[in-house]
């Protein structure tokens, strides 16, 4: 597979493997990984697994167990007998991140499985210094919808590729704000119904989109001459990372099998009164987005004042990154587990909770 800890294997993120049983389906990643000696298994009896993370949870250092004694994987380990059977030492498994799949979570961090979800789920949870779990984070469409609603009255905004443009269908409907778009038009309005859509009206993503009463179309370059002139107030750009000073990088990884894309990024970051981002808080192999300094190529420097992540709302700020919103479940502590940059909580914190949209 591609997805899970296949992701991560094929990012070359993961050097080592506790596991009992390593020949799932579709593991072909890790086959060839492993063939190549570029990973190190380590193997464990399933029940010594578990019971090595309970233990962790536990405060317990280690326990003895006969699992696995007579076998390779009892070498080099302490054996005592107790009672006429022999016994071997296992230490305790402790993480410092558990990525756990819920059916629920609260604020407080409580989770519900569903069936047979729960699994190691609860023993990993308590084994480790961190435990980030899937329910906890926005969709897209609830990222979209947070960063809508942030938008005042009577702006001119425009909306960059990818995530922003999700915004166009969340902005509320007793707030009149003018979207532009690149291509020329100004008043675009929401995706049409299906079946509604007319090829000779999308926006610069592409995207089939509406007009709204009053709205403007005209030549492109008009558009940039727009941006440009300062006319737009507010540009809602999608990254690839963020600096803590508000460095924006958002148009190549340089990987070559990636091909890079300015579009209208540099235009709007530099002419736009307002740059806010919107990204995922880490990248699929866990990485943080959120930097001290931007690895990739930079579209503009120290323009972003606002990050919208699935974990948080940030302001990027003269006195470093002040968290607004995080999502429930989540602390300060652990949100800087995956963020580069010292953050502060806003004095007024409040919790991210959009409703599913």
């Amino acid at each position: 597979g591609t997805e899970g800890l296949a992701a991560l294997f094929a990012a070359g993120r993961v050097r080592k493997i506790i596991c009992s049983y390593p020949r799932a389906q579709r593991c072909d990643i890790f086959d060839a990984l492993y063939k190549a000696d570029k990973v190190e298994l380590e193997l464990n009896p399933q029940g010594t697994l578990s019971e090595r993370m309970r233990a962790a949870g536990a405060g317990i250092p280690g326990f003895y167990t006969a699992t696995g004694i007579g076998t390779e994987l009892a070498d080099g380990k302490e054996i005592r007998n107790f009672d006429g059977r022999d016994y071997v030492f296992e230490t305790a498994l402790k993480g410092d991140l558990a990525l756990i799949a819920a059916y629920k979570g609260d604020r407080w961090g409580n989770l519900l499985y569903k069936r047979s979800q729960r699994n190691f789920g609860p023993v990993m949870a308590a084994a480790e210094v961190f435990t980030l779990d899937q329910v906890q984070k926005l969709s897209r469409n609830q990222l979209s919808w947070r960063a809508a609603q942030e938008i005042d009255e009577g702006l001119y905004v425009n909306l960059g590729i990818g995530l922003p443009t999700l915004c166009t269908n969340f902005i509320p409907a007793d707030r009149e704000v003018v979207l532009h778009s690149e291509n020329g038009i100004l008043g675009a309005g929401p995706n049409p119904p299906k079946g509604e859509e007319d090829r000779d009206l999308i926006n610069a993503s592409k995207e089939y989109i509406t007009l709204v009463k009053g709205a403007s179309v005209f030549v492109h370059s008009d558009a940039f001459a727009m941006i440009r002139g300062g006319h737009i107030d507010l540009a809602l750009l999608g990254a690839f990372e963020v600096s803590a000073g508000g460095d924006l990088a958002n148009w190549t990884t340089g990987d070559p099998k990636f091909p890079p894309g300015v579009g209208g990024a540099m235009d709007l970051a530099a002419g736009a009164k307002a740059v806010w981002a919107l990204t995922q808080h880490v990248t699929k192999s866990g990485a943080p987005k959120i930097v001290n300094t931007c690895s990739y190529p930079l579209t503009s420097a120290e323009v972003v004042t606002k990050i919208f992540t699935d974990l948080a709302v940030i302001d990027v700020t003269d006195n470093g990154l002040l968290v607004r919103e995080m999502v429930a479940g989540l602390s300060l502590d652990d949100l800087q587990t995956v963020t580069e940059p010292k953050l502060t909580a806003a004095n007024d914190l409040k919790v991210l909770a959009p409703p599913a949209v």
